[in-house]
């Protein structure tokens, strides 16, 4: 399968293997079902930690490449806030 992106004015193509069609689909379901509708009705389910997790899928890709900074800073930001669930409804 190929896909076709414009660059600068350039025309690139890429070819997509299976296996970064299947991490497009894991991907989609950690950020839009988990996350979004699944998420609204079982409140269990760590939504920010699975959308994080569909990031570092996203990123494992041939599509995207996310640079180390930007994963370690949004992990960080995904412990903290998770911590920050758990404790603020205590007061």
């Amino acid at each position: 399968m190929e896909v076709f992106t414009i660059k600068r004015e350039k025309l690139v193509v890429k070819t997509i293997s299976n296996n970064d069609i299947r991490y497009y689909i894991l991907c989609n379901w950690c950020n839009l079902y988990n996350s979004g509708f699944l998420g609204c009705i079982l409140p269990i389910l760590p939504g920010l930690p699975i959308s994080y997790l569909g990031i570092l899928l996203l990123h494992f890709t041939s599509m995207v490449d996310y640079s180390l900074a930007f994963l370690i800073g949004w992990a960080i930001v995904v412990i903290i806030v998770q911590i920050l669930d758990y404790f603020v409804p205590i007061w």
